[in-house]
């Protein structure tokens, strides 16, 4: 004797349902959403003064953003961004973007940058931008 249609049909919504719900992301491991990663800038500054490294990554989780910046000491801070503080990671972009990686000043300022689906390379030989350290202070120094 075989299964009903009508017990085939259910097993098969039963089936479709449960792959359906891994797709959406229901079967993930862990807790809660997954992190997305938005950007990362690798910050790299030589020079008379001192020297500086950091890693700025921005994610999204569960629809909102956070900013993790990790600098030589090892010490990983965390902030929420909204929208202003996103636009004003834009114009940081569009800045390193426009370095002229020529000139004379006695510190030189390294970035790599990935940022949607583009990577990028600029050295500031001349000190010409200083979006990083604005942003940096604005979002992670009290």
């Amino acid at each position: 004797m075989g299964s009903s249609p009508y017990i085939l049909s259910m097993k098969r919504s039963i089936i479709i349902f449960i792959l359906l719900a891994c797709f959406l992301g229901a079967c993930q491991q862990g807790n809660g959403p997954k992190e997305v990663p938005f950007a990362m800038v690798k910050f790299e500054s030589d020079g008379c003064f001192g020297s500086d490294r950091c890693l700025l990554e921005i994610k999204t989780k569960g629809g909102e953003s956070f900013a993790f910046l990790t600098c030589e000491a090892g010490k990983t801070r965390q902030v929420k961004v909204n929208g202003v503080q996103l636009q004003a990671f834009e114009r940081l972009i569009t800045e390193l973007r426009e370095v002229k990686e020529e000139g004379f000043c006695t510190t030189q300022s390294r970035y790599e940058v990935t940022y949607r689906t583009e990577t990028f390379r600029k050295v500031d030989k001349g000190c010409s931008s200083e979006g990083f350290s604005r942003l940096r202070k604005a979002w992670f120094e009290d």
